[in-house]
């Protein structure tokens, strides 16, 4: 379990050296978004104070533009079923953009949209997460009958990737969702198709150069409450590459890493 004490004591640094908040935690050791949670139910007017950018008048002014940009997209958010894709080209915006823009400043219209009534005050502190799997809702409506697919026998002589392309999705994208959400559905399906004669003959596992490039990164993970992001800087590896790796072959470490970070939300949330 994640001690307050140690929060505690990154709060008295933060308040009393001129740090940013990751390079707080990078030295101290411990989880950006843990700390950044912590502070936002206990100590929030640390991270917005007034004289900050966030509220100066550049940033107020900036804000007013991008609600003016999105504002024609905004309400047909409101009042029709058009995805955001097609809401985006209908109104010449990113639609990446637009998507943040929803998040950030309409979460009540976000979680509407996905089928959950909040308001606005309320939708604030909702997180967007399928409890059964920690999937969040969005990626869970988008891979749903794909992943079903998977575990179907009526797919079972069709690889991942075939599936994937079947249901219109990038392989890559498909077996992340698996790989992190349903780590139980791709041994299950090869070891069928291995006993139906399907199997690829591709070796499986990780190859040794592999294991010996992400080891270090991999005990780092294993002992501190550093991020993803922060241990692949500090061990010069692929971000994208070392996620990938702890996701298909150390998902103990995954798992205990999930676990610590959602004991201290309950723990956060019951002080609060």
């Amino acid at each position: 379990m994640i001690k307050d004490a140690k929060y505690e004591e990154a709060l008295k640094l933060y308040k009393e050296k001129n740090l940013k908040r990751a390079d707080l935690c990078r030295e101290l050791g411990i989880d950006y978004h843990a700390f950044t949670y912590f502070l936002k139910t206990r100590h929030p007017e640390l991270i917005a104070p007034q004289n900050s950018r966030k509220n100066s008048d550049y940033a107020k002014d900036a804000r007013k533009e991008t609600a003016k940009r999105y504002a024609k997209a905004l309400k047909l958010a409101q009042t029709t079923d058009l995805t955001y894709s097609e809401i985006a080209k209908q109104t010449n915006v990113s639609v990446t953009g637009f998507r943040t823009f929803i998040q950030k400043h309409h979460r009540d219209l976000m979680l509407q949209r996905a089928g959950m009534a909040a308001s606005k005050r309320q939708a604030k502190t909702v997180r967007v997460r399928k409890r059964s799997t920690g999937q969040s809702i969005f990626g869970h409506k988008k891979y749903k009958e794909a992943i079903e697919a998977c575990d179907d026998l009526k797919y079972i002589e069709m690889t991942v990737s075939e599936i994937a392309r079947e249901f219109g999705l990038t392989p890559s994208c498909l077996l992340a969702q698996l790989r992190y959400h349903y780590p139980e559905i791709i041994p299950r399906r090869e070891k069928i198709r291995e006993e139906k004669g399907l199997a690829t003959n591709r070796a499986r596992g990780p190859r040794q150069s592999t294991i010996r490039q992400y080891a270090p990164a991999i005990e780092m993970l294993r002992n501190t409450e550093m991020t993803i992001e922060q241990v692949a800087e500090l061990c010069n590896v692929s971000y994208t590459g070392l996620r990938n790796h702890l996701l298909e072959h150390h998902r103990d470490v995954v798992e205990k890493r999930r676990y610590k970070v959602l004991q201290f939300d309950s723990n956060a949330l019951r002080k609060a």
